[in-house]
């Protein structure tokens, strides 16, 4: 992984960890939100948002997500967990990730 890489997946990693801090009631009106953050000299938009879960009674999905191009294509690093009004978490694996937009 490269350094860049490296810091956008550690900043990913952090506001999910403060997303988690939150209620599910906080949580689940979640519609949109984005935040311009400055790594290495480069501004990137790490967006937020919750949906309710793919086959999960009861669960909302919390992702977070930004865009790095590269010099001949792009891509979308991504994190998330679903959570229930219990409070239970669970992190969504990479794959899983992509079945929310």
């Amino acid at each position: 992984m490269k350094n860049i890489e490296l810091k956008i997946d550690q900043q990913l990693n952090q506001m999910i960890s403060e997303l988690k801090s939150l209620s599910y009631e906080t949580l689940k009106d979640l519609v949109s939100s984005s935040e311009k953050i400055n790594i290495d000299g480069r501004e990137f938009e790490f967006l937020s948002w919750s949906e309710p879960a793919v086959d999960k009674g009861g669960y909302i999905a919390i992702l977070v997500e930004t865009s790095l191009k590269h010099l001949l294509f792009s891509s979308r690093p991504r994190k998330g967990f679903v959570i229930n009004s219990a409070g239970n978490i669970r992190d969504l694996s990479e794959d899983e990730t992509w079945e929310y937009d």
